[in-house]
């Protein structure tokens, strides 16, 4: 990780009076699931006010078409759970963060289905081919290139259909906290399964094949 496990706690996600020693992180992480964004449909010209976060993640999930099995990595507070539950009636969902402070923050309903543990050793532990998607929202820039190498290699053994991973921070000012690169570059650095979706709210889509 490009930080430290334990730089995942209550001062990463704005909830603590405790200042971060860096400009990673969020001022006020559990408010975004407030903050209110006007989204406009240009085929039936009509807007509509949505959840700034459900607006970044609804469109992706209706995309993918999720059904089956899905494991999300990096899922701080387990938000999209909830999200996959509504939009494609996702009941088999699993959660995993490395922060122990993300999981007392999710739902109470959604906390047994959260594991705390890195990503990697929590993979190593699953059979091939035993989760039908694997997603993430803006986790991967998490990590350094050497520990996404392997994860991305855990990832394809244990997914069996596709997978879905959102990047947003290509930034200087977040270089020495976050993993940054163009959409372009992330989808050429790394051997993604067939079919991995990644994306940016900046940027366009890539579908890599």
């Amino acid at each position: 990780m490009v930080l430290k496990t334990d730089e995942y706690g209550a001062p990463y996600f704005g909830d603590s009076d405790t200042p971060l020693r860096h400009k990673a992180g969020y001022t006020d992480y559990a408010k975004l699931r407030n903050i209110k964004t006007t989204i406009y449909n240009p085929v039936t010209k009509t807007s509509t006010d949505m959840n700034l976060f459900n607006a970044n993640m609804k469109p992706w999930l209706k995309e993918i078409n999720l059904s089956g099995k899905v494991l999300e990595l990096g899922c701080a507070y387990g938000w999209n759970r909830k999200l996959g539950l509504q939009i494609n009636g996702i009941t088999d969902w699993d959660l995993v963060d490395v922060s122990s402070f993300a999981k007392t923050k999710a739902d109470i309903d959604d906390q047994r289905f959260f594991t705390v543990q890195d990503a990697k050793t929590h993979l190593a532990t699953l059979p091939d081919n035993s989760y039908d998607h694997i997603i993430s929202f803006r986790f991967i820039e998490c990590l350094t290139d050497e520990d996404i190498k392997s994860l991305v290699a855990e990832m394809n053994r244990v997914c069996s259909v596709s997978q879905i991973h959102s990047f947003s921070r290509n930034m200087d000012e977040y270089k020495p906290y976050y993993n940054t690169k163009t959409l372009l570059s992330w989808s050429s650095s790394f051997r993604w399964q067939k079919g991995t979706i990644l994306f940016s709210n900046a940027e366009l889509d890539v579908e890599v094949m």
